[in-house]
């Protein structure tokens, strides 16, 4: 399965999950009143900017972890389960470069 078909499975295998708690949690919708309804919509629309300044810091962290893993002093690779080579850093690949048979 390639990298993005596992993530989007993932992200939908999440949603299953919260829709099936929201399901748990139901509330009956009319006897909330308008002000409550406000309230929390603020809170949703707070929340979900919080977890899109979380996402930026998330996407600058792991640009510096793939600057720090390319970049260091010896080669990194990253094997599957099966032991399969999956990726190396640019040590390796500069090495490999050199490498004659």
């Amino acid at each position: 399965m390639a990298e993005k078909e596992i993530f989007l499975y993932k992200a939908d295998v999440l949603r299953r999950r919260a829709e099936a708690k929201t399901a748990m949690m139901a509330e009956n919708m009319e006897l909330i009143s308008p002000e409550e309804t406000r309230r929390m919509l603020y809170e949703l629309r707070l929340h979900k900017i919080e977890l899109e300044m979380q996402n930026e810091e998330m996407v600058a962290a792991q640009a510096r972890y793939l600057t720090l893993y390319d970049q260091a002093p010896v080669g990194y690779f990253t094997l599957s389960e099966q032991g399969l080579f999956l990726e190396a850093n640019n040590r390796h690949d500069r090495a490999a470069a050199g490498y004659r048979t």
